[in-house]
């Protein structure tokens, strides 16, 4: 039981922690969000390689870039 929640070195579990937040910094208006949506998609990234899952290595491609400008254009009013 345990092997199959730690498929892929647990990859899903570690990115699924770091999207989690990401989200819940964001919502605290804290620009350390965005960095730890990145950590995320990183391994998001890494997860879909090993899956061979190009839809969730592409999206987490995309998402990465849309993280990192938040991240340089993050401003609180």
């Amino acid at each position: 039981m345990i092997d199959h929640l730690i498929n892929y070195y647990a990859l899903d579990w570690i990115a699924t922690s770091f999207t989690f937040a990401s989200m819940h910094f964001i919502g605290d208006k804290k620009r350390v969000g965005f960095a730890m949506g990145m950590i995320g998609n990183i391994f998001w990234i890494a997860f879909g390689l090993l899956a061979d899952s190009w839809g969730v290595v592409i999206g987490n491609i995309v998402l990465f870039g849309l993280n990192l400008k938040g991240h340089l254009r993050w401003q609180i009013d």
